[in-house]
């Protein structure tokens, strides 16, 4: 399940593109990463 929280926009987005283009920021990804570790403590606590 943590995975899936930080992983799965990336992921997603990833296969819908075509080439060796810069998909992310560094910037961008780890907003992905403490957005997904806040939802993760939000449901199963700290």
């Amino acid at each position: 399940m943590f995975n899936w929280l930080v992983l799965s926009i990336p992921v997603i987005k990833a296969m819908a593109v075509v080439g060796n283009h810069l998909l992310y920021t560094r910037a961008q990804l780890d907003g992905y990463a403490d957005e997904g570790v806040r939802i993760f403590l939000a449901a199963y606590g700290a």
